[in-house]
């Protein structure tokens, strides 16, 4: 009787560990489900895919160009480039028990339009963004909004200080801000800033084409003061990777070709284990585009080809899950319908997996990232360091024309 009990109870044990360890993670695309406006989508580690929420032309918006960001108390949040009363984008609370909408602002031409990259969680514990264009200067803007919906443009960039962001904002330990543009700064190539919480901007590094150009995803900081990022071109031709501290010392570590991969996407993902993640949009062994990993130092190594087959023209940034595995998007390839693929990558084996395929009616033309959703016992946690003053956020696509994008 003892025997079978403790059987019984190791095979609850095995059983309960099996489920905690399954991931859920949310994304959105620009393309896709019923009115082809885009979704709200799930999938977990297990490779099932479910369509949350359906975009259409309407006042919610749609042809999203990010991911979600989930606060302590559960609720994700996260922006639309195009539709809305003013048909420049909203930004939108979901709501996973219901799977509703609630639309916070609409984005007109004053306070920014077409807001593209994920939001972040302030210090204050509230979402701080970025507009494509709009503002005074129609160059774009830096908001602040509540999560009641409350938005406040905290900074319009004036293309001496950048202009056109297609990225996101990283913060600091202090709460300053940093990101990128793809255009303006000295030569018109893009620059590297902060930004203040209360809005002042500082131009740490004007790309002029020879160190990159036109960066469009997002910087990380490593050991608290090191920003790596990459551009989309420039360099040699084909992108460039770069390390700038915050104090804007600029160091050029190595630049993208044919073999590596061109046309570096999303952000460089920081593996933990002295390597940087990232991906291409093109290049590599079938012009399909690369997964690689570089050294801090700038050393890139090719882990995998796309080959249309496994994925191409991976877009959009890298998530590293808690299980480990960097989990990715492409906008193309997989199956028959040529929608693009999940997939993961196990850095301890070096192995590529489709996760699962998309469809025109799942999502099409990802360019954002996946988030984890923290169920109701991490959420707790976060509950707690909020009250600490601790706000955590979690870890964070099609036609080959280039249907939906900005």
């Amino acid at each position: 009787m003892k025997r079978a009990y403790f059987i019984l109870l190791l095979n609850f044990s095995l059983f309960t560990h099996c489920c905690r360890a399954q991931v859920t993670m949310v994304g959105m695309s620009q393309k896709g489900g019923f009115s082809n406006h885009g979704t709200i989508f799930s999938v977990n580690s297990s490779g099932n895919i479910e369509t949350l929420y359906n975009f259409n032309e309407g006042i919610n918006g749609c042809v999203p160009h990010s991911g979600l960001v989930q606060d302590s108390d559960g609720s994700l949040y996260g922006v639309a480039a195009g539709c809305g009363i003013h048909n420049v984008g909203t930004l939108i609370k979901y709501n996973g028990e219901n799977h509703g909408i609630t639309k916070l602002v609409d984005f007109h031409n004053t306070i920014g339009a077409n807001p593209v990259g994920d939001l972040v969680i302030g210090s204050d514990g509230a979402l701080y963004g970025m507009t494509n264009s709009g503002g005074i200067n129609d160059f774009g803007t830096i908001f602040k909004c509540t999560t009641d919906g409350k938005l406040t443009t905290i900074a319009n960039f004036t293309r001496g200080n950048g202009s056109y962001p297609k990225g996101s904002l990283v913060k600091d330990c202090c709460g300053n801000f940093y990101g990128m543009t793809r255009l303006g700064g000295d030569y018109d190539k893009g620059v590297i800033f902060k930004c203040t919480s209360s809005g002042v901007v500082t131009v740490l590094h004007s790309f002029n084409g020879n160190d990159g150009a036109m960066p469009e995803g997002n910087l990380i900081i490593v050991k608290d003061s090191l920003l790596y990022g990459v551009s989309k071109i420039g360099g040699n031709g084909g992108g460039s990777i770069f390390l700038c501290s915050v104090s804007g010392k600029f160091i050029l570590l190595n630049s993208f070709n044919n073999k590596t991969g061109i046309k570096p996407s999303g952000s460089l993902l920081n593996g933990g284990d002295g390597y940087l993640y990232g991906a291409t949009d093109t290049g590599g062994a079938f012009n399909y585009g690369t997964l690689f990993r570089c050294t801090e130092s700038g050393r890139i190594s090719v882990l995998v080809n796309f080959n249309d087959t496994n994925g191409a023209d991976p877009q959009g940034t890298l998530s590293k899950g808690p299980d480990g595995i960097i989990y990715g998007m492409t906008r193309f390839g997989g199956g028959y319908s040529d929608a693009g693929i999940i997939f993961k990558y196990t850095v301890s084996t070096g192995k590529l997996e489709t996760l699962t395929e998309f469809t025109s009616t799942n999502a099409q033309m990802t360019s954002g990232s996946l988030t984890e959703m923290k169920l109701n016992t991490d959420l707790k946690e976060l509950a707690s360091n909020k009250k600490l003053g601790k706000h955590n956020t979690v870890a964070k696509k099609g036609s080959r024309s280039g249907m939906g994008e900005l």
